[in-house]
């Protein structure tokens, strides 16, 4: 499989398309995807240009939200819930505003030790599975250096055609600790790779690098690993992000 990338002509357009690629999702079954039976389930990261859609969905008063729709987390930095830090601080209150309750957003419980937490999340990420989910939708950022949620090395994402040794293998979250000044818990490449489609955003010129390689070498990167393992992937970016 190949690198994907659908080109926006600034970062706005690219961020109104995310905003709407999320109402719709969140608002209905497209394309007849939902099962009809579980919870439809759609993984949220935290950035910049995220946060801001996030904003725009609790000013719109008129959304009307499926009530199967369910959020989980691409990842969380082991902070209290109120931190300007944490990733679930933000995306509760849109959840909150929009009409999804709290027992409908999946996330890290991080007043535990980060051992526990992450054993906690990959329990609660189980149970979705237990329910009969369809897991219709992941967006995920990519960081400068190629990370995507908080998975930081290549060895984090294996491909089948690795060989020699690997990080032990998680089943659907665990602990990363101490990276980037925080610990952290991150849904597992085994977890990601189960949604029905994996859009990765990344605009702005601070991307471009980045972009450049991944769209060359994707097996050095942890983001590029994901794509190249999943036949419904694609980066979502801006002309000021062009790989050629």
């Amino acid at each position: 499989m190949s690198v994907e990338f659908r080109r926006f002509a600034s970062p706005d357009r690219a961020e109104n398309a995310l905003f709407s690629e999320l109402e719709r999702h969140l608002t209905q079954a497209p394309n007849g995807g939902h099962n009809g039976s579980g919870p439809y389930v759609i993984m949220l990261p935290g950035g910049s240009t995220p946060l801001r859609v996030y904003g725009r969905l609790r000013n719109t008063p008129t959304l009307r939200v499926d009530p199967a729709a369910h959020l989980v987390l691409s990842d969380d930095r082991h902070v209290p819930p109120d931190s300007a830090d944490s990733n679930y601080r933000h995306i509760r209150a849109m959840a909150k505003s929009v009409g999804i309750p709290d027992d409908r957003v999946t996330h890290v419980h991080t007043d535990q030790p980060l051992a526990q937490s992450a054993e906690g999340y990959d329990d609660a990420l189980a149970r979705l599975h237990e329910r009969d989910a369809t897991f219709a939708l992941a967006i995920l950022g990519i960081g400068g250096d190629g990370h995507t949620a908080s998975l930081f090395t290549s060895a984090a994402v294996p491909l089948p055609t690795d060989t020699g040794e690997r990080e032990a293998p998680h089943r659907f979250a665990l602990a990363v600790p101490g990276t980037g000044g925080f610990d952290r818990v991150s849904a597992t490449p085994e977890f990601i790779l189960g949604f029905q489609r994996l859009l990765f955003f990344a605009t702005g010129e601070g991307k471009r690098d980045i972009l450049y390689r991944i769209a060359r070498h994707p097996e050095e990167y942890p983001s590029g690993r994901l794509m190249l393992q999943h036949d419904r992937a694609e980066i979502w970016t801006d002309q000021g992000c062009i790989y050629e």
